[in-house]
């Protein structure tokens, strides 16, 4: 069978970042694809922390993991939806699917108990997987050599590291399906590896090896990209459990030579002429009346928690001071005077707590306080000047 799943026994990498956006960062190569797709980032230790969430031991049984991930995602039903958190990659465990994996807990020597952290990187039907945790490489060595259900790896060699593959490519095998170690719902076993604090998982071995390389400082990560590196530091210092990246060819989709132009593709999402007309209507008028944000570089946007209540928050990148100062100002008047494009309804009803806003360099940090977990997931549908379009 071909590969795709490998396990890094090894101990070394680059330095953590301080803090767990900065180092998850540090860990996603730097290339066009990665830049372009989607980046999520879970810090479920602070989010057991502010949620009063106990973690298991290492040794817990079954139905005591199971417990803890029922307890991880009933935040639902306490605080609002579950997508105040990030996706989780599969193979962390930490998505309602869990238990599958959970099942091939002996074979893996890990659980979702072990993880701490997590990152996923969307790339169309592709993904790379970052876990962050305490896991033993021998451990699962030896686990996997006793799994009789396991599909026999290849055993391959990058930097100096070994790991194991399984499946190679985005096409899987429904009979694979499920099948363990860490095979997904379409029986692509993916390339995973296993550290002492980490583990990666692809779906082929090139990017698997990239991983290898962006961990050990051989290539560039996502890290020494200065405007995403700025927005991870700021998330870090708000204090979010959870947040993502918006990706950057969704920025560049907005930079045409006439703004106006740019929010037509707004309004074809909808359905029928006469909505497009209104939609239309609605962008002139707020372009009439400024209510507009300059241009930004990236957008970081995530959830959290502190003693004041539940805040979602949004991290604008520029190219100076200045665009950020602002952008501070047509914020404050979009949020008092600005309306939805899809239904007119004005954002100060929508969010009737004003948002806190702060310019700090080049970045603009805007929180919004609220009783529920803020629905940052729909930020990925914010458009290049008017926040908030997408509702």
């Amino acid at each position: 069978m071909a590969a795709a799943t490998l396990f890094i026994f090894a101990c070394g990498g680059r330095e953590d970042g301080g803090g767990t956006f900065s180092t998850l960062l540090g860990r996603i190569p730097d290339t066009e694809v990665t830049r372009n797709g989607g980046v999520h980032f879970n810090d479920l230790a602070r989010f057991r922390d502010l949620f009063d969430i106990t973690l298991p031991d290492a040794d817990a049984s079954d139905e005591e993991v199971l417990e803890y991930l029922k307890a991880a995602l009933d935040v639902e039903s306490e605080h609002g939806s579950i997508a105040s958190l990030a996706r989780s990659p599969w193979i962390s465990g930490f998505h309602d699917r869990g238990n599958l994996i959970l099942e091939n807990r002996e074979h893996l020597a890990f659980s979702v108990v072990n993880v701490d952290q997590t990152a996923l990187v969307e790339l169309n039907t592709n993904r790379l997987e970052i876990v962050k945790g305490r896991f033993s490489p021998s451990s699962t060595k030896d686990a996997l050599a006793k799994c009789q259900e396991c599909p026999s790896p290849e055993i391959i060699q990058h930097q100096g590291i070994e790991f194991y593959r399984w499946t190679e490519g985005l096409v899987g095998t429904l009979v694979d399906r499920f099948l363990p170690p860490v095979f997904d719902s379409i029986g692509r076993g993916g390339q995973a590896a296993v550290l002492n604090s980490y583990v990666f998982h692809t779906l082929e071995t090139s990017n698997m090896k990239l991983l290898i390389d962006a961990h050990l400082g051989v290539v560039p990560s996502l890290a020494d990209n200065t405007d995403l590196a700025l927005a991870a530091k700021e998330m870090d210092n708000l204090g979010l459990y959870s947040g993502a990246f918006m990706r950057e060819d969704w920025v560049k989709y907005w930079k045409v030579e006439d703004p106006l132009d740019a929010f037509d593709r707004v309004c074809v999402f909808y359905e029928t002429p006469e909505n497009f007309e209104t939609c239309e209507k609605r962008i002139e008028k707020s372009f009439a009346e400024g209510l507009i944000l300059d241009n930004y570089n990236t957008l970081g946007m995530g959830a959290g928690k502190d003693e004041n209540g539940l805040f979602g928050a949004l991290i604008f990148v520029h190219d100076s001071e200045s665009d950020a100062v602002n952008n501070e100002k047509a914020f404050k008047k979009i949020w008092a005077d600005g309306v939805s494009f899809r239904n007119g309804e004005r954002w100060k009803d929508v969010i009737p707590r004003e948002p806190l806003l702060k310019s700090k360099g080049r970045l603009l940090i805007a929180r919004f306080p609220t009783d529920r977990p803020f629905p940052w997931m729909n930020a990925w549908g914010l458009s290049f000047h008017i926040p908030f379009w997408y509702r």
